[in-house]
């Protein structure tokens, strides 16, 4: 099934322009413009809860990448469909690599930093959450992870997002209260 769902998802999502879009989507350097704005803006608008957050959702991201890469991906093993499969479609933008496919850290990544963002800051969630789907989706477009990999990703970045969330409201508490009242 899981074969089935990549190979509709890869072939039909085969197109100049949406090879394009799915290259952009899924590099990490694309993100890095809109990443520091991001930051940015949660430091001057936040002040002491943006920084919180900011801080909380780069351990969250680091941990996640750590955990997927270095522990998971190793004891599943899975190869990547580009490296499994014939007649996988992947723009030239984008190669396949001889890492393992299990979990997807793309959607480990973008799930917990989505996560942590949008339950410190709700509205955020609005935006952040279709992103994170994006990324995930862009996996499975340019030929590089099954869709069970992407979910996969999805949900450990989603529990390492809310825990994380968690924790840094939790030890913040009280400045978050005395900004609570200064940000209306």
């Amino acid at each position: 099934m899981d074969e089935s769902l990549f190979k509709a998802i890869n072939q039909g999502l085969a197109d100049p322009t949406i090879d394009w879009v799915m290259a952009t989507i899924t590099s990490p350097e694309s993100w890095l413009a809109p990443g520091v704005m991001l930051a940015t803006a949660l430091c001057l608008y936040g002040r002491k809860k943006g920084i919180v957050a900011l801080a909380a959702a780069v351990f969250a991201v680091g941990a996640g990448d750590m955990l997927a890469h270095n522990v998971i991906k190793p004891m599943v093993g899975r190869h990547r469909p580009c490296a499994e499969l014939p007649d996988v479609h992947q723009p030239s933008q984008v190669g396949c690599t001889d890492s393992f496919s299990f979990p997807s850290n793309h959607a480990v990544n973008s799930f917990s930093f989505a996560a942590v963002i949008g339950i410190i800051y709700p509205r955020m969630l609005i935006a952040l959450a279709p992103i994170a789907l994006l990324v995930a989706l862009s996996r499975v477009a340019v030929g590089v992870h099954y869709p069970a990999d992407v979910v996969a990703g999805a949900v450990l970045g989603v529990i390492i997002g809310v825990s994380t969330a968690a924790l840094a409201r939790r030890l913040a508490m009280t400045h978050w209260q005395e900004e609570a009242l200064e940000d209306g």
